[in-house]
C-alpha cells in the first residue's frame, strides 16, 4: 500500500487528509510548519542521553508502578518488562507536558540532570507538536462537519505523551524471533550493520482529555461501545504489562 502524502498549504489537504485515514489510517504530512532546528536539537539531545552511562540514566528510571514516564530500560527484560525470553530490543524516554498533565514541572516528569539542553529541546518539540495536532484536529472536524464546541478536549486540553524510542546498535545476532518491537513491526538491521543498524524514533500520542468519553462510529464494521479516554490508556498498558505483546496483537 502507497503512503499518502499530503502537503497541509495545498487547497484539497483537509480532504486528502481525511480520506487517508479513513482508508489506511495513516498519512505523511509535509508542510507541516514544524521548524527542522526543533527536530534536530531533539534528537540530539536524546541521543546524547541514551549515550549516558547506565548509572546516569537510572537517576531518572520508571518506578515501575503508575503512569509511563521517565526512562525505561526495555532490553534488560525483567518482570517490569514482559518476557524475558524474547524482550525487546530498545530503551525509551518518556514524558507528559501537556497542561492537562500539569505540565513540564510535574514531578512525575522527573527530568534527568544531564544532558542540561534536554529538557529545553523536548519543550521546544513538545510545543510544535502539541500546536501541530490541535490544528489537525481542527481541520479533520471541519472537513467532517463536527462542532468545534466540543474540540477542546483534543485541542488546548489533549493529554499526550512524548516518547524517545531508542533502538541501540545490534552489535550481537538477536534470538530467533526478536525483533525491536513486535506490535509496531520494528524490525531487526541486517547482520553486520554496527552503529549504522542505530534508530530514534520520535512519537507523539496525542489523546484527548483523560475523562473525554469516545464514542466510536455506531455503523463501523465492528460497533464499539463508549469508553473514557483514561479507561482506554490505562487498559492499554495494564495489558503490555500484564500480559505481553502478542496480546496486544490479539
Amino acid at each position: 500500500m502507497t503512503t499518502v502524502v499530503c502537503d497541509l498549504g495545498a487547497p484539497d489537504a483537509d480532504a486528502t487528509l481525511v480520506d487517508a485515514l479513513a482508508t489506511q489510517g495513516y498519512a505523511a504530512l509535509r508542510g507541516h510548519g514544524v521548524d527542522n532546528r526543533v527536530v534536530a536539537e531533539m534528537r540530539d539531545a536524546s541521543f546524547e542521553f541514551f549515550d549516558l552511562p547506565r548509572e546516569e540514566k537510572a537517576r531518572c528510571e520508571w518506578i515501575g508502578t503508575g503512569v509511563w514516564r521517565r526512562w525505561q530500560p526495555v532490553f534488560e527484560g525483567g518482570d517490569r518488562f514482559v518476557d524475558d525470553s524474547n524482550v525487546e530490543w530498545r530503551e525509551w524516554l518518556e514524558e507528559n507536558l501537556c497542561p492537562s498533565a500539569g505540565g513540564p514541572d510535574h514531578p512525575l516528569n522527573n527530568w534527568p540532570p544531564t544532558p542540561r539542553r534536554l529538557r529545553p529541546a523536548w519543550e521546544a518539540y513538545h510545543a510544535a507538536m502539541f500546536a501541530l495536532a490541535a490544528s489537525i484536529v481542527g481541520r479533520l472536524a471541519a472537513e467532517l462537519g463536527i462542532d468545534p464546541g466540543v474540540l477542546g478536549a483534543w485541542q488546548d486540553d489533549q493529554y499526550s505523551n512524548l516518547v524517545a524510542n531508542h533502538y541501540p546498535a545490534q552489535l550481537v545476532a538477536p534470538k530467533a524471533g526478536q525483533v525491536r518491537v513486535a506490535p509496531h513491526r520494528v524490525v531487526n538491521p541486517p547482520l553486520g550493520a554496527g552503529e549504522a543498524g542505530r534508530r530514534l524514533s520520535l512519537v507523539y500520542f496525542h489523546h484527548p482529555d483523560l475523562e473525554t468519553v469516545v464514542a466510536p462510529a455506531v455503523d463501523g464494521p465492528r460497533p464499539q461501545a463508549p469508553i473514557r479516554a483514561r479507561d482506554w490508556i490505562e487498559q492499554r498498558q495494564g495489558r503490555y504489562q500484564r500480559d505481553g505483546i502478542s496480546d496486544l496483537l490479539g
